[in-house]
């Protein structure tokens, strides 16, 4: 339910049962033999069926009653219940989106059912209902419905008031988009010593934490605001602080907003909802407003002087303590709950969950394909569990042992910063690798699932994401994992003689001691759930929750994550880059796993010594300064794999070297270096590794295509219809061309205001659509057709479309640069990449990678000049 997708059809006739035919199907109520329309009508009443029900209802003691309802024929019918589902249509539902903007609402605001129902009231007419259809719903019959629809609609919406709707007649899928509402939530700075308050506006937008920095502005005087970045929790990094005197008025006016728009995206909107009552929880030695309303919880509650007769009793039965009168322009009185207890019965938002539920948060889960009713837990961090419907003050939950002869339990303790209850890893030797449960006092948690601290685990057989040559995921794959086709691999690019020589020429190289952490979680857990399966076990949710709890647990920490944008992006790309992982969006969401463990060959390092010349080229002459060869340990792993390796050093005469990395978040860098390279082939079988005997950057760059490929390519792709969609980025690649080589010689950035285009062409252009968001697509407009894209491959279409030059090649110091906005193609990057094993320098607003190529290769492909006049920039 609702059953009838096409709003005009009636609640009655054959119409009306011909939708609800897969209905009865599906719940066994008829069968399908011999069941058309009319036979349905003839030989089934559907008020029999809710009479049943309740009966059924009546003799179990249900609280449930459909009420009687004269149709046009004057013939009753038990269908209530079953009418009130289908007055509104899924289309029409999500329309709703529209009330709630016409409405001046933002999502996780304290908003009561009247202001929604005055939403409703005020701006039906936005969503296509006809004033019979409006005031069937507002009468007395429907109205509950209505409200129960309205709260629930407004709990899930997401601030965005996009619209998806099939054309009847082409089946073709329009989506229609206006702006995207974030909520300004009102946080406090309390001097408790002073007893003075300061307040600001918290902008909180948790879909778009990869988004550039944002510059906001007031909708009624296009003030500037602070420009802003939002951080891994969702809240920007810094609240808006607006002058005292405008505040204050803002919060005079009873049920007002005060709106702002992103000054380059003026689809990005936020909204200060002006209400009754703030509940402010702790944040960051501040306060900030917040929906959630736990029992035993701690809250400062900022109350309108209008309304302190409504809230005088509950205040007093929560011991309320006023601890400053007359704020934000003597409207507002603020009082402190050290404990609130009780519940306020006119308010929706302050209201206890009634029913205990668990939720595991912030986890690192094992996912290994087995024991799918056990949930396991890294035995590396604490466990966290949300906990609703506890009182968190007085109850106790415990971690209970099952299955297992001795029955023991661990308490677990509760974080008020966090809202989170923690248990640590278990160190008592009757706990250690027993599954358990969670207990509130002496009963356990209904619903509650089992859960296991576990080990990291290697999969016998990986899931591993095929490839074809553009990066995507296609029946034609050529790429499986990190394994490339054995015609390639085989080809002689190497002269390994003449290499073998330069190397036995070289300085003693030393290779020092080193010492390997177990601190490469996301590597780990990516690892784990790569196991062989039909669906795809990792989602970007779970990526991200990964990467939040990582950077909660070293916050305080010198080396801790960066809280910009771009980390999580850049850390997975980095990623691919090094071949850890695959990954394509597809239709159906992200399709990533770790790759199979791989050891990718590498070319030795060159000292390249650099000639001034009298005719002004420099003269560059180079010297092997390595003695071994030299292979990337690449794909997943797990702490025991890197245990093993470590451990066969000797017995198969190899050297594991181990390098850090400053981004937490990023694997450690293994090297494996041996005097010979049937020692890797040595390593693979007996660890059951990956391995191809060539260098495997050059192999790659001889099949990758280029640009004009992939124009060609794309005209048999999916056209796409954004024409009308207003949140949209194009850049002007020539103003970059222009303003990059200073800017990269200068060591500056280029904003994105300065290449920024406020329209795209209509005939010839790359646009990306709802860029920054989870509905991103970018697009191809070629000969006036819109045709989705790879991103990347986007951009160098875009520099070709304007013959724009945008990347430099240095060539006495071997590296290819580009600006921040711009990224290489995913297998073009992940080449020049593991021409040297190292990821490109991000720094001054560049990108830069090293392409220390061999001198000893018979592959013209990895030459500088190849590789730029493929991607169209020679």
């Amino acid at each position: 339910m609702p059953i009838c997708e096409n709003d005009d059809l009636e609640l009655h006739g054959n119409e009306y049962y011909g939708h609800l035919l897969p209905f009865l199907f599906h719940n066994k109520f008829i069968n399908r033999k011999g069941q058309s329309v009319g036979q349905l009508l003839n030989n089934i009443k559907l008020d029999e069926i809710w009479k049943y029900i309740n009966n059924w209802a009546e003799s179990e003691g249900l609280p449930f009653k459909s009420c009687d309802v004269i149709t046009e024929s004057g013939v009753k019918h038990y269908v209530r219940s079953l009418m009130k589902e289908s007055l509104l249509s899924p289309s029409r539902l999500q329309k709703f989106c529209i009330l709630f903007d016409k409405g001046g609402l933002v999502p996780k605001v304290n908003i009561e059912n009247d202001r929604l129902l005055s939403a409703f009231c005020n701006h039906y007419q936005y969503i296509g209902l006809s004033l019979h259809k409006f005031k069937q719903l507002i009468s007395k019959d429907f109205k509950e419905y209505l409200v129960n629809v309205l709260r629930q609609e407004y709990d899930n919406w997401d601030g965005t008031t996009k619209i998806k709707e099939r054309d009847r007649k082409t089946g073709k899928v329009k989506i229609e988009s206006g702006n995207t509402y974030y909520p300004l939530f009102l946080l406090l700075d309390y001097d408790w010593n002073s007893q003075t308050a300061k307040f600001g506006l918290q902008l909180y937008c948790s879909e778009i934490d990869e988004m550039d920095d944002m510059t906001f502005v007031t909708d009624d005087t296009e003030e500037s605001l602070s420009s802003v970045y939002i951080k891994n929790d969702g809240y920007a990094n810094k609240p808006f602080c607006i002058e005292e005197n405008n505040l204050n008025l803002i919060l005079k006016k009873e049920n007002g907003v005060f709106s702002i728009h992103e000054e380059s995206s003026q689809s990005i909107k936020a909204r200060f909802v002006v209400t009754d009552y703030y509940l402010l929880k702790v944040y960051k030695n501040k306060y900030v407003a917040t929906n959630e309303f736990v029992k035993g919880e701690y809250y400062l509650f900022l109350l309108r002087n209008s309304a302190e007769g409504l809230f005088a009793n509950w205040l007093e039965e929560n011991f309320a303590i006023c601890i400053s009168r007359g704020l934000l322009g003597e409207c507002y009185n603020l009082y402190e709950i050290r404990s609130v207890s009780t519940e306020m019965p006119q308010c929706n938002n302050l209201h206890f969950k009634s029913e205990i539920r668990c939720k595991s948060v912030g986890n690192i889960e094992v996912k290994m394909g087995v024991q799918e009713d056990v949930v396991l837990l890294s035995e590396l961090f604490a466990a966290q569990f949300k906990i609703s419907g506890v009182d968190v003050v007085n109850d106790k939950i415990y971690a209970v042992s099952v299955n297992s002869e001795h029955r023991s339990s661990t308490e677990l303790t509760y974080n008020h910063e966090k809202g989170l209850w923690i248990l640590k890893p278990f160190k008592n030797i009757f706990q250690l690798n027993k599954e358990f449960q969670l207990y509130c006092n002496e009963s356990p948690i209904p619903y509650g699932k089992t859960y296991k601290f576990s080990d990291f685990v290697l999969p016998e057989n990986f899931k591993e994401v095929g490839l074809d040559t553009w990066g995507g995921m296609t029946d034609n794959s050529s790429i499986l994992g990190l394994s490339l086709p054995d015609d390639i691999m085989q080809r002689n690019l190497i002269n390994w003689n003449t290499l073998q020589l330069q190397m036995k020429n070289a300085d003693r190289q030393e290779i020092g001691i080193s010492t390997y952490e177990k601190t490469d979680y996301m590597l780990y857990a990516l690892t784990s759930a790569s196991y062989q399966t039909d669906r795809w076990v990792i989602t970007m949710e779970w990526i991200r929750e990964i990467r939040d709890r990582i950077a909660s647990e070293y916050e305080n920490v010198e080396l801790s994550i960066e809280s910009n944008k771009f980390v999580l992006q850049n850390t997975l790309a980095d990623y691919f880059r090094m071949g850890y992982i695959n990954y394509v969006y597809t239709d159906k969401g992200l399709c990533l796993t770790a790759n199979h463990p791989t050891l990718i060959l590498l070319s030795p390092d060159y000292q390249r010594n650099v000639i001034s010349s009298m005719q002004g080229k420099n003269i560059v002459s180079k010297k092997c300064t390595e003695r071994y060869y030299k292979c990337l340990l690449s794909g997943g792993r797990t702490p025991s794999l890197i245990q093993e390796i470590a451990k066969y050093q000797s017995i198969l005469g190899y050297k594991m070297e181990v390098i850090s990395d400053d981004n937490l978040l990023m694997p450690q860098t293994i090297f494996i270096h041996a005097k010979e390279r049937g020692v890797f082939s040595e390593i693979a079988k007996k660890l059951n590794l990956k391995y191809q005997d060539n260098i495997y950057a050059n192999a790659l760059l001889e099949m990758l295509p280029s640009v004009s490929d992939y124009l060609t390519y794309i005209n048999n792709g999916q056209e796409r219809d954004f024409w009308g969609v207003p949140h949209f980025r194009a850049i002007d690649y020539n103003r970059m061309s222009e303003i990059y080589s200073e800017r990269c010689s200068e060591g500056r950035s280029i904003s994105n205001q300065e290449i920024n285009k406020k329209d795209f062409d209509k005939a010839n252009d790359f646009v990306t659509f709802f860029p920054g968001t989870r509905e991103e697509v970018s697009v191809v407009i070629k000969d006036g057709c819109m045709f989705e894209v790879d991103k990347y491959w986007g951009h160098f279409i875009g520099m070709s479309l304007s013959d724009a030059k945008v990347l430099i090649h240095d060539e006495d110091k071997a590296q290819i640069s580009m600006p921040q906005q711009i990224r290489l193609p995913l297998l073009y990057a992940r080449a020049l990449t593991l021409l040297t094993g190292q990821t490109p320098t991000s720094t001054f607003g560049s990108r830069t990678y090293s392409i220390g190529v061999n001198p000893c290769t018979y592959a013209s492909a990895s030459s500088p000049d190849t590789i730029l006049g493929k991607l169209g920039q020679i």
